[in-house]
């Protein structure tokens, strides 16, 4: 019963379609901070479930180190997010209810913590 609630939810709600429209602005957003920030590499996704790799900034690929990830860590919690991390990498898994708005406050709070 509990399933098919689930997926009538996601039905009624459109709730595929709009991971597929977030997912979309999540990839575009993360690519840019890859762009202008050297640290940041291996992006990688689909729809809201993407992940990516720190480098030490400087370094020539030399992958985050544990110290590095701390910081990092410290940022996102300055700036009311909440990422899982494992080793040099982000994760990110927004719920598929987040909204355009959210989703690009959101990217803003991580540009700010990842320019710390």
């Amino acid at each position: 019963a509990a399933i098919v609630a689930a997926i009538d939810a996601y039905r009624s709600e459109g709730l595929i379609p709009r991971a597929a429209r977030t997912g979309e602005l999540l990839r575009t957003g993360l690519a840019a901070f890859a762009r202008r920030r050297p640290h940041i590499t291996r992006v990688r996704g689909l729809g809201l479930l993407w992940a990516f790799d720190l480098l030490e900034p400087g370094a020539d690929g030399k992958v985050a180190s544990a110290a590095r990830m701390k910081n990092v860590a410290e940022a996102l919690r300055a700036e009311r997010l909440h990422m899982h991390k494992r080793d040099n990498m982000l994760f990110l898994a927004p719920p598929l209810v987040t909204t355009e708005p959210d989703l690009r406050e959101a990217l803003e709070r991580l540009g700010r913590a990842l320019d710390r």
